[in-house]
């Protein structure tokens, strides 16, 4: 009888799609592991899907064969029911069609993230980079200043000593003097309260000359040391503005990124959903 050929056809076919179909879902597995991110182009490149077409095609003929005239079963003492679940069938497919949508969104989330963590390293070394710049810069410039404030004391230092001991100068020299022609005088013991009274004066006058330097090198360091902290505390603000300012800069970049992976995501999302939608009502209506 030709139902028993259509029923051995019908069970080859059907044969050769599950092998196909556990073909080409192992190459989706390989493909996911491989990292591939477009798993219908993987599917479609498959070596098998063109017979997988035909056969699928050849199965809706067939299919339709048997809706068509079922009467042709009747005188065979049987059932028109032959065994072969089509709704089953369609189902299967479904799920297949599914789990490799899953499969899709796996692999297309996985690539999104690595292109995020690879556009967010990139950004990390870039910033860091534009951020040792200013660092650089902004040291080399605290350095110089600080240079050259102690080259100004130094110099303000050594002409306050010099004015110091010239106003002091003719003096001493005077003094010394006296006190030198002292020496020369006969009678010494008349001449030792005169020569002790000119030491003193000499004494104070260098005592004097010492306080007045020490207070001015005082001064000066203290100015130094309030100029210095005053311009360590401008390069500390700086780093820190430049820091905050590099990395809100990087928090927007990597944000911006991401929502624009974000938004192609979905927009793929929705159109592949679409046509997986279309394709699984497509199947239900074959057996409708």
């Amino acid at each position: 009888m030709n139902w028993k050929k259509y029923l051995i056809k019908i069970t080859i076919v059907i044969a050769i799609i599950y092998g196909i179909v556990y073909y080409v879902q192992s190459s989706l597995l390989v493909t996911k592991l491989t990292g591939q991110s477009d798993l219908e182009t993987a599917i479609k490149q498959s070596p098998d899907w063109n017979q997988y077409l035909r056969l699928d095609e050849e199965l809706k003929k067939l299919g339709t064969k048997w809706r068509i005239n079922p009467d042709g079963l009747q005188n065979v003492g049987r059932s028109t029911t032959v065994g072969i679940d089509f709704g089953k069938l369609i189902d299967d497919q479904v799920a297949i069609i599914k789990n490799n949508y899953q499969y899709e969104i796996d692999l297309k989330l996985n690539n999104l993230n690595s292109n995020l963590d690879e556009y967010s390293k990139n950004r990390e070394e870039y910033y860091n980079l534009k951020l040792n710049e200013r660092i650089n810069s902004i040291n080399s410039a605290l350095k110089k200043d600080l240079d050259e404030k102690k080259k100004q004391v130094t110099e303000e230092f050594a002409e306050f000593q010099k004015k110091v001991h010239d106003k002091y100068r003719l003096e001493l020299t005077n003094l010394q003097f006296k006190l030198s022609m002292l020496d020369l005088v006969p009678n010494q013991d008349e001449a030792k309260a005169e020569k002790q009274s000119i030491q003193l004066m000499i004494n104070r006058i260098k005592l004097e000359i010492e306080q007045q330097i020490e207070s001015e090198y005082q001064r000066l360091q203290e100015e130094l040391r309030v100029f210095s902290g005053w311009r360590q505390e401008k390069a500390s603000a700086e780093l820190d503005a430049v820091k905050s300012f590099f990395t809100k800069q990087f928090q927007r970049d990597v944000s911006t990124y991401r929502l624009k992976l974000e938004q192609d995501f979905e927009s793929w999302r929705h159109k592949r959903e679409d046509e997986i939608l279309k394709a699984i009502e497509l199947r239900k209506k074959q057996i409708k």
